[in-house]
């Protein structure tokens, strides 16, 4: 879909698109388009246009800022794939996109040296961030090289 088609078709109101017109079969005007994707557990909002499936953050973003290109991706900024304002939403590359999906809590406990081993992984790499004798201190120095590591260019 083009940025002029989604624009024919929707209007924008507090991170969710809604039909401008009935369709010839259902009323559709001033209702929200989409719902959350219960079969594939995905937590997106899936909207159905023109008999194609579409997850509506990217609707959204090539309502506001035109097509995508294909070696991009639309990232949540916040994590929460139901919230799609567009002040929520920004074009990254899928390894940027691949840091928002870790559930890696960054460190491990050591047994022989009863230390917290914090690493990350940056370029396909294992960088060694340090040891640490508290869980806090580990879980603090973690975020620390995650901000500084993998930072999202602006696009």
């Amino acid at each position: 879909m083009t940025q002029s088609q989604l624009q024919e078709l929707f209007y924008y109101k507090d991170g969710h698109l809604y039909w401008i017109n009935d369709n010839k079969y259902i009323s559709l005007k001033d209702k929200r388009v989409g719902s959350i994707d219960n079969s594939a557990r995905s937590g997106y909002i899936i909207a159905t246009v023109q008999g194609k499936k579409f997850k509506e953050h990217r609707l959204v973003w090539i309502f506001h800022n035109g097509a995508i290109p294909s070696d991009l991706q639309i990232d949540h900024i916040n994590g929460t794939r139901t919230d799609n304002n567009i002040d929520n939403l920004r074009m990254v590359t899928a390894k940027e996109n691949s840091w928002n999906r870790t559930t890696a809590k960054g460190y491990t406990w050591e047994k022989s040296s009863k230390t917290y081993r914090v690493k990350l992984r940056v370029n396909g790499k294992d960088i060694h961030i340090g040891r640490y004798g508290s869980k806090l201190d580990a879980k603090c120095a973690y975020l620390e090289a995650k901000e500084k590591y993998h930072k999202i260019e602006a696009r």
